[in-house]
């Protein structure tokens, strides 16, 4: 599902398959391509470089080579993209916040709350929902005792970033989705290895066997699967049909250029293209508000969460606004509706409500 997302993350996960195919082949000229280009469409493009580093590591430790010219195509040309990148020197700034400070954050928490995808689920979320890196990588490991077998040199490079990835997808959800399709990748290079020299014929009832395992382990999970997404899709179409008539809502009835409250950065992703005339108090991560301003960004969560008394002051006060946006799942939400004197709500639906204050 997370594929079919037009999202920038998605082409990034593109360019990473194209470019750790490319470095296992030595195709620096096409390495420098996809560096450039990938630093052109998402900040994560560094990984490039790391996984550059570790390619070229196994290589020396199985090969006794070291192919200098991948980092230099890697480097140079993450370096080009970044000083092409339109939002240059702007980009860097977005490079530093989202690569370095929020995997820092992350870590040490100083309570910015990141999306749910920076965060990992529960080991029986994980289990469910990837069950076919688990079912594959138990295969592997499996056929490899059995058979005592060696594999080639990019089946170790696919395998060494699948495990990058599938360990970082213990820290974050985010990773996840290019885990699978990795361990795809790997497993299709792991089955060329040892049928390089099998006469399939011969290999017929072991075929049919690993078919009909998986076809039973399809068979068990893909209802549990089904309802999931089944139950995803419902709701992200009602939010996401809320949301497009609450924007509308406020290109007709709001006045222009005003700045509108509202109390998750994903809100305005809707209200941005469908209310172009007012701005917008909080979009895009939140670290781009921590970092600006770390008070400012405090007083607005302890505000989202409740804590501020009298929350009209804030608006008017601190912030200088005057129309906002609230989820009825916001407990700010209970205070604005229960304060006649000091707010009047000028929209609401099942999900939230427009207000203005007096």
């Amino acid at each position: 599902v997370y594929s079919s997302w037009l999202r920038p993350a998605v082409l990034a996960n593109i360019f990473t398959l194209i470019a750790v195919y490319f470095l296992i082949n030595k195709k620096s000229l096409l390495v420098f391509v996809v560096s450039l280009l990938y630093s052109i469409s998402h900040i994560s493009f560094f990984m490039i470089i790391i996984l550059a580093l570790i390619c070229e590591s196994v290589r020396r430790i199985i090969n006794k080579d070291f192919y200098l010219r991948n980092i230099y195509a890697v480097i140079i040309g993450s370096a080009v993209g970044c000083f092409i990148h339109p939002n240059f020197p702007n980009n860097l700034l977005s490079v530093y916040l989202n690569g370095i400070l929020v995997p820092i954050y992350a870590v040490v928490n100083p309570n910015i709350h990141f999306g749910s995808e920076l965060y990992s689920s529960s080991a029986r979320f994980i289990f469910i929902n990837n069950i076919n890196i688990f079912v594959t990588l138990n295969i592997i490991l499996l056929v490899v005792f059995l058979r005592r077998m060696k594999v080639s040199f990019s089946t170790i490079i696919w395998w060494v970033c699948t495990g990058i990835y599938l360990t970082l997808s213990f820290l974050s959800d985010r990773y996840f989705y290019i885990t699978n399709v990795l361990m795809f990748v790997f497993f299709a290079t792991f089955v060329r290895d040892i049928t390089g020299d099998i006469d399939w014929r011969e290999r017929m009832a072991t075929i049919n066997t690993f078919i009909a395992l998986y076809g039973i382990i399809i068979i068990l999970f893909f209802p549990p699967n089904v309802s999931a997404l089944r139950m995803s899709i419902e709701r992200d179409n009602m939010l996401n049909t809320h949301y497009e008539k609450v924007a509308l809502w406020m290109n007709k009835h709001l006045p222009a250029e005003e700045t509108v409250y509202h109390a998750y950065g994903s809100d305005s992703s809707y209200f941005i293209c469908l209310n172009p005339k007012n701005t917008y108090i909080n979009f895009l991560d939140p670290i781009y508000m921590f970092y600006r301003s770390p008070e400012l960004y405090k007083i607005n969560c302890e505000l989202r969460k409740g804590n501020v008394a009298n929350p009209h002051e804030v608006f008017r006060k601190i912030f200088k606004i005057y129309y906002g946006y609230v989820r009825k799942d916001v407990p700010l939400f209970m205070q604005i509706k229960n304060n006649y004197s000091n707010f009047k709500i000028l929209y609401e639906d099942s999900f939230g409500i427009i207000f203005k204050v007096l």
